[in-house]
């Protein structure tokens, strides 16, 4: 069918009418949001009172969250509220798959934000409008323009299938597509197909993200993603000049140092290099070698258990540690040593304890010194390193303990304050 008849159907009454059905009361999860809003955009935004031209994609509502001003809430549910009504039947502009994409998924970064003091009617309608979106975006994903701007309708697609209960069917479908597109943007070196350092970047960030929805959703990330992303960053590294900015060619311009490493932080890295000259090639690579206290300190940080250390014996349950996250456990494998007791745990929602980072004011306990909140026990330190600052670990820390957030709680081992805070890639 050519385009021109497809637009003339989709802008049919009709066609809108197909759109509809059953209305969530609201999303199943929020995505994690790898990308920091611009406070300064944001603020300028509200004082001018305009988006930024060409905004049917919503790019901005992140800056307007990030400005934290009384009224950012209140003027973004206008916004929406506007785009909404002005936005009902098919328009060539707005309803473009990619376009779609962009969109649904900066609703879904936002949606906290949005909700904080919304009223029945705007969320209704905030809803409604996700579930048409979402429904078109499922038919038309494959059809729109290519490149970088299909990977944009492809994220908005999977992350419609994780937050909008009911489009769970859609993620089958999602997944082909995507394997699809890495296959003809993803070059074999890990260069984009566009051989444009600013391709290699906005495409390595929008499956970064899709992988880190994926992750916080507890779904399995697919191998075509994980390699994809796995074979780009090196190639985005090998890709930028001595200031930390990309090169500039096919179409590419410098972009921040700060967007490039946000990327490469988020993206990670794995290799399997040869034993004989493993330092040589990380160090090409762009790596450093660091001591195992920076090691510790690092892992301490992101909340990444080490063996023994904690782990305990014939004692520690997987899920509490964060394997299901980190893609430790394979959910489609056969028969392994204690699958029965992990998927009973998983499926039961038996987790009633989580390992969580934690931040001491002052020199850090031993292993094992109980976490104490009000006079009882709300979990068991496990190993720490000492900072300048005082200490890191990680901790053993009771779910319920932590009801309502532990920001302002006042948790204590062996009478040391400490903070207990939630990894970026946790789930609960």
């Amino acid at each position: 069918m050519f385009p021109a008849l497809w637009g003339w159907m989709f802008a049919q009454p009709l066609y809108r009418l197909t759109l509809k059905g059953r209305v969530p009361d609201g999303l199943r999860g929020v995505p994690p949001e790898p990308w920091p809003g611009d406070p300064a955009l944001g603020r300028a935004i509200l004082d001018s009172g305009t988006v930024p031209e060409g905004g049917h994609g919503f790019a901005w509502l992140v800056d307007m969250k990030a400005a934290a001003r009384p009224n950012a809430a209140d003027r973004a549910r206008g916004l929406i509220a506007e785009w909404i009504a002005d936005n009902r039947r098919w328009r060539a502009d707005s309803w473009r798959p990619d376009v779609i994409g962009e969109r649904l998924v900066n609703w879904f970064r936002c949606y906290d934000f949005l909700m904080t003091g919304a009223d029945g009617d705007f969320r209704a309608r905030f809803l409604a409008s996700v579930v048409e979106q979402a429904r078109h975006l499922g038919r038309v994903v494959g059809r729109g323009p290519g490149g970088r701007r299909r990977m944009l309708a492809i994220k908005g697609l999977i992350l419609s299938g994780l937050a909008v209960p009911g489009c769970e069917e859609r993620m089958e479908r999602a997944f082909r597509i995507l394997q699809s597109e890495i296959a003809l943007q993803v070059m074999a070196d890990g260069g984009h197909a566009s051989r444009s350092p600013l391709g290699q970047l906005e495409v390595l960030r929008d499956l970064v993200e899709m992988r880190g929805a994926l992750i916080g959703a507890r779904w399995q990330v697919p191998d075509s993603l994980q390699g994809a992303i796995d074979r780009m960053t090196p190639m985005l590294r090998a890709l930028r000049l001595g200031d930390g900015r990309l090169a500039l060619f096919n179409g590419s311009w410098e972009d921040t140092d700060e967007r490039i490493e946000q990327a490469l932080a988020e993206a990670g890295g794995r290799a399997v290099v040869p034993k004989d000259g493993a330092e040589a090639a990380l160090t090409a690579a762009g790596f450093a070698r660091g001591d195992a206290a920076e090691y510790d300190r690092l892992r301490l940080t992101l909340g990444l258990p080490d063996g023994s250390r904690d782990l305990v014996a014939d004692k520690s349950i997987l899920l509490e540690s964060g394997f299901d996250e980190l893609n430790g456990v394979d959910w489609q494998k056969g028969c392994y040593m204690g699958q029965e007791l992990t998927a009973r745990t998983k499926y039961r929602g038996l987790v009633k304890k989580r390992l969580m980072p934690v931040t001491f004011a002052g020199p850090p306990p031993a292993p094992g010194t109980p976490v104490m909140l009000d006079g009882r026990e709300a979990g068991e330190t496990r190993s720490v390193a000492k900072t300048p600052e005082g200490g890191l670990g990680l901790a053993l820390m009771r779910l319920d303990a932590l009801e309502g957030g532990a920001e302002g709680k006042a948790f204590t081992a062996a009478d040391v304050p400490l903070k207990v805070v939630k990894p970026a890639w946790a789930a609960f």
